[in-house]
């Protein structure tokens, strides 16, 4: 399907496309960015599963809202935060005195699947990893300003050498 498209686009544009183009598209496909696996039909001992496991993730949020602000939006999600006070000057756009304003917080906990970038390329991939997570929550809804970071990365047991003495206890 994804070929054809490109096959498609190369003889509408009446040239063949260029590496660079074929690879861009790729990345912006990929399942990393698509979650084409994850939000997927399933087959399981030849029975079609109802819904997507990232549907089953999204049914939570809906049966559940609680205190949800937006999710599944902007790449981050947000919650209702406590009422907290501000001490900032009176207008933004010259220079003014300084007052305390109450306003409505919101919090965001932000989750980055970087496990197959880091699988392959570690320290490459996890660093993307923990900037994409800051670069998401900076930039949902009107902004934000994060006050911690935090990086889990789950990459399979490559088995790749023997006798590593660290690995014992791995079977």
């Amino acid at each position: 399907e994804e070929i054809d498209y490109l096959n498609g686009l190369s003889q509408k544009l009446g040239r063949l496309l260029t590496d660079s183009e074929v690879y861009g598209f790729a990345q912006i496909n990929s399942e990393h960015c698509r979650h084409k696996i994850f939000n997927g039909t399933f087959v399981i001992d030849g029975v079609e599963k109802p819904t997507s496991l990232f549907k089953l993730i999204k049914k939570t949020s809906q049966a559940h809202p609680n205190d949800i602000v937006s999710a599944y939006k902007d790449n981050v999600a947000f919650i209702k935060g406590p009422k907290v006070e501000q001490f900032a000057p009176k207008r933004a756009d010259i220079p003014d005195y300084y007052q305390i304003k109450d306003f409505e917080s919101v919090i965001s906990l932000k989750a980055e699947t970087h496990n197959f970038p880091t699988t392959v390329e570690p320290f490459n991939g996890a660093a993307t990893g923990s900037g994409g997570e800051i670069r998401d929550r900076l930039a949902g809804g009107k902004g934000a300003l994060p006050l911690a970071g935090t990086a889990v990365y789950m990459t399979s047991y490559s088995r790749l050498e023997e006798n590593r003495p660290w690995e014992q206890a791995v079977k």
